[in-house]
Formats: C-alpha cells, structure tokens, sequence
C-alpha cells in the first residue's frame, strides 16, 4: 500500500524567487541597459544563494540586450535619413 503525499509539504519547500531577477525583468523594459546590468548581477546571486528566478534573469537579459539593439539601430537610422537630408 502507498501513501499520498499532499501538495501542500511541496509548496511550503519552494525555494524562493530572487527579488532582483524580478526588478530585472521588470527594468529591462523601460531601461535596457539597467535590465541587462541587474540580469547579470541577480545570475551571480542565483548561483551563490540557489534561489529561483533563473528564468526571470535569464528573460531580463534577452529582453534588455534586445532593446538596446533596436535603440542602436534606431538611432543609426536616424542618423541617417538625417544626413541624407543634409548631404
């Protein structure tokens, strides 16, 4: 005969999410760069403490460095319909 174990005695030993890799994801949208700066440091803490959140850091990261990339193409389009204009 087998036992059932609750659900409940596994979600009270949940690890818990790392509050930066949050903060991280939620920066990434508004400032790229201070996403991709907080990605990286809440992966450090991840690794050190064993929290969770990975995939939070790890989307934080995808998500600045994507918006930093369509900045950059951004302003070199500008740039140069506005030196087109001039030229």
């Amino acid at each position: 005969m087998t036992t059932i174990r609750p659900q409940a005695a596994a979600l009270s030993a949940a690890r818990p999410v790392n509050g930066l890799a949050g903060a991280a994801l939620i920066s990434s949208f508004f400032i790229g760069v201070l996403g991709i700066v907080l990605g990286h440091k809440s992966l450090e803490q991840i690794k050190d403490t064993g929290e969770a959140g990975r995939g939070l850091a790890i989307a934080a990261l995808a998500i600045g460095y994507a918006a930093v990339c369509l900045t950059v193409l951004a302003l070199l389009t500008y740039v140069s319909i506005a030196a087109s204009f001039h030229g």
